[in-house]
C-alpha cells in the first residue's frame, strides 16, 4: 500500500519540520537557505521513501542535504555544498574501546526558533564546562544573527555543542576560552 503526498505552497520551515521527523535526524540549517514555499507530490511505500521525496524537493529548491554522521543533516544552499565538512563522526571516534555511559538529552531538549546567537552562547558555554562572559562578548556587532535548531534525536552534550559550533561558524563567530572558567564570543577569524 502506498501513501500519497500532495503538499502545495508549504513554507520551507514546515517542510523542514516534517523532513526532520521523517528522517529521524536533527537538521543543521544554514542561515542563507531560501525562504521558499514548496510543492511536494509523490507516492511512497514507507517513511524512508517519503523522506527521499522530501529530500528531492529540497534539492529542486536549491538546498543541498548533506549527511553528518547518523544524527545530523546539514542543509545548505547548493552553492555552498562543496565547502561543508561534516565532523560529527569524530565525536564518537574519540571514545575509548569501553566508553563510560554517556548521558543523552532527549529529543526536543533544544528548541531554538529564531534564537539570537547571544542567547545560545550561554548554553554552549555550559556544555563545555564554562560560564559565558557577556561583557567581553559585547564588542561584536549587535544583535547577532539568529539560530533555528530543534533536536529531533537524543543527543549527547558533545553532539549538542557540535551543532551549536556549526551554527556559530555559519554566523561568523565562535566561543573561545577566556580563562579556565569563562568563554566569550569572538569573530571566527580571531583567536
Amino acid at each position: 500500500m502506498s501513501n500519497e503526498i500532495n503538499l502545495t505552497n508549504v513554507p520551507l520551515s514546515a517542510v523542514l519540520h516534517l523532513y526532520s521527523q521523517l528522517c529521524g535526524r536533527t537538521l543543521l540549517r544554514h542561515p542563507e537557505l531560501p525562504t521558499a514555499r514548496l510543492a511536494i507530490t509523490g507516492s511512497s511505500a514507507n517513511t524512508a521513501a517519503t523522506a527521499h521525496i522530501f529530500a528531492h524537493a529540497l534539492t529542486n529548491c536549491g538546498i543541498a542535504v548533506i549527511a553528518d554522521g547518523d544524527k545530523f543533516l546539514q542543509l545548505v544552499p547548493q552553492s555552498l555544498a562543496a565547502t561543508v565538512q561534516p565532523r560529527s563522526v569524530s565525536l564518537n571516534e574519540s571514545r575509548t574501546a569501553a566508553p563510560p555511559p554517556v548521558e543523552e538529552l532527549p529529543a526536543g531538549s533544544i528548541d531554538f526558533t529564531e534564537a539570537f546567537v547571544e542567547q545560545a552562547a550561554p548554553i554552549y558555554a555550559e556544555l563545555i564546562g564554562r560560564k559565558f562572559d557577556r561583557v567581553s562578548s559585547q564588542a561584536l556587532p549587535q544583535p547577532l544573527p539568529t539560530i533555528v535548531l530543534k533536536t529531533q534525536t537524543a543527543l549527547t552534550k558533545a553532539e549538542i555543542a557540535y551543532a551549536l559550533e556549526v551554527h556559530f561558524a555559519w554566523r561568523g563567530v565562535k566561543l573561545v576560552p577566556v580563562d579556565d572558567k569563562l568563554a566569550r564570543l569572538v569573530p571566527l577569524n580571531e583567536k
